[in-house]
């Protein structure tokens, strides 16, 4: 099975320290506000936690309940996959990384609903290709994540978000 602490030391590293953009407001190791408040929600931090004061264990555990739990990575086999839906997950949602990852494996030949649900079908078509040709999948996810940037108006820092999917390296996860 996948290893959360090998995917998320990736994402950690992609998303770095605090950053206060115009846009989007503050964020640190990729926490934004939205985030950190159903963190406070659920008890995951505490209710005076600033995103400023964010620990990376926080972070780390933040990154694990909200985001790798929802997208069932402790149940997907293939170590570079996971990695992947997790970064993806973290900068574009969970749901719209498990779309795109349906695209990808609907592009290899499944025939699943692209609706963002990670369920029974998805999981065993992720594990599937996972075992049969890893990379084949991880590039077509990849694939997708660029078109789904290229779609978005006003990207901020496209050749950022570029170099985000071309430097997560399947061989270091």
């Amino acid at each position: 099975m996948a290893d959360f602490n090998l995917a998320i030391e990736a994402v950690i590293g992609f998303e770095g320290g605090y950053w206060d953009d115009p846009r989007g407001g503050p964020t640190k190791y990729g926490i934004t506000r939205p985030t950190l408040e159903e963190a406070k929600r659920r008890g995951l931090v505490s209710q005076d936690r600033q995103i400023r004061d964010l620990t990376p264990a926080e972070a780390k555990t933040i990154y694990r309940v909200l985001y790798w739990n929802e997208i069932r990575g402790d149940e997907i086999r293939n170590q570079v996959v996971a990695g992947e839906l997790l970064d993806t997950a973290v900068n574009c949602g969970q749901g719209t990384a498990v779309k795109l990852a349906q695209r990808a494996l609907n592009f290899l030949g499944e025939h699943l609903a692209e609706d963002g649900i990670l369920g029974p079908r998805t999981l065993e078509a992720l594990n599937k290709w996972g075992y049969k040709d890893g990379l084949a999948l991880f590039k077509a996810m990849n694939g997708e994540q660029y078109i789904y940037y290229k779609g978005i108006t006003g990207i901020t820092f496209p050749a950022g978000w570029m170099k985000r999917i071309q430097d997560y390296n399947p061989r270091r996860a």
